[in-house]
């Protein structure tokens, strides 16, 4: 007999949690209804905050490779992670430009450049200085202070209610010191300053000069080429070519200014490769997903724990499910281990 609409069962039904197998094959689906949709392949400046089919294939791919590299999966790797290069050959295919290096590493975040930007792909689109349409997350990145390092970092909390997020400088860390000189993104990217009386380093990437108030025009940029040429070595080292990671991975280094890596493999080649990841990414939200596609839960604990955080543990891996939903079905949504 079929439940009464609304009834305990509803809710019961409703609140169960799924396979992670049928998570992926959803996203995959939604992926292929763009990929058959009307859309543009790639949104003019006018459109750039609406959706487009590369974006779609981007995803497909970052889904693939992300569920390729889950141990969860294991026995079906090789499959995977073809599924993600074909998704990456596809988006590759459509760009608008010849070669990464001839996008400068700031087209994709100045003001000026970045609505019309070839590299980008999908962007969360804002308008500077306007109340209904600018964007409030990059006042998390603005310092209250520019190009003064004898300032304090600190920002006015009275009038912006939030703290600048900063990167400690920790020597060995985000970009070698050896790179600064050269490395493009770290001398026109990341700003620096005085928190604490110790030298610290912030993204620029969300900056907008052109406005005094709280509403800024800094698009947040989702997905970019550099991340398609990333994933392609990526899919490259996950699948024993690596001659073809270091050739995709030297496309971003030499586009960053840096020298090509050559002659590496296994976990070399890995930690060249998420460790450039890092790099190009750095305040776009994506190096906890990286992390997970490159290494292992073991590693990863140890590494957190060399620095610096000794209770980090497997349930850390894992966000708690709010008690708010657990309580609608304790049986069929059962609580995160450790929470």
């Amino acid at each position: 007999m079929l439940s009464k609409p609304g009834s305990i069962n509803d809710v019961y039904a409703a609140n169960v949690r799924q396979p992670k197998e049928k998570v992926y094959q959803a996203i995959y689906d939604d992926c292929a209804w763009v990929l058959a949709s009307p859309l543009a392949d790639l949104q003019s400046a006018n459109d750039c905050g609406r959706a487009c089919k590369v974006a779609a294939l981007v995803l497909d791919a970052k889904a693939h490779l992300q569920q390729a590299t889950d141990p969860v999966f294991a026995a079906r790797k090789a499959e995977l992670c073809a599924a993600a290069k074909t998704s990456l050959d596809a988006a590759w295919a459509k760009k608008f430009f010849n070669k990464l290096e001839d996008i400068n590493v700031t087209d994709a975040f100045d003001l000026e450049t970045q609505k019309g930007s070839k590299e980008n792909i999908f962007q969360i689109n804002y308008v500077s200085g306007d109340t209904n349409n600018g964007g409030s997350i990059p006042l998390y990145f603005a310092p209250q202070s520019y190009d003064d390092e004898s300032k304090s970092l600190v920002r006015d909390v009275s009038k912006y209610s939030s703290p600048c997020l900063m990167l400690k400088d920790k020597g060995d860390k985000i970009f070698p010191e050896a790179d600064r000189t050269k490395d493009l993104r770290f001398i026109n990217l990341i700003g620096s300053g005085i928190f604490g009386g110790s030298p610290v380093y912030y993204t620029r990437k969300y900056t907008d000069k052109a406005t005094t108030t709280v509403y800024y025009g800094s698009d947040i940029v989702v997905f970019r080429y550099a991340d398609v040429v990333l994933m392609q070595a990526e899919v490259a080292y996950h699948t024993g070519d690596a001659a073809n990671a270091m050739k995709w991975l030297n496309m971003v280094r030499q586009r960053a200014g840096l020298d090509a890596v050559s002659g590496l493999s296994g976990n070399n080649l890995r930690d060249a490769i998420y460790e450039e990841r890092i790099r190009e990414f750095v305040g776009e939200g994506k190096a906890w997903e990286d992390y997970l596609r490159g290494y292992s839960h073991e590693e990863l604990t140890n590494y957190f724990k060399a620095d610096g955080a000794a209770m980090f543990g497997e349930k850390d891996f894992l966000f708690p499910i709010p008690y708010s939903q657990v309580i609608l079905n304790p049986e069929g949504l059962p609580q995160n281990p450790g929470y």
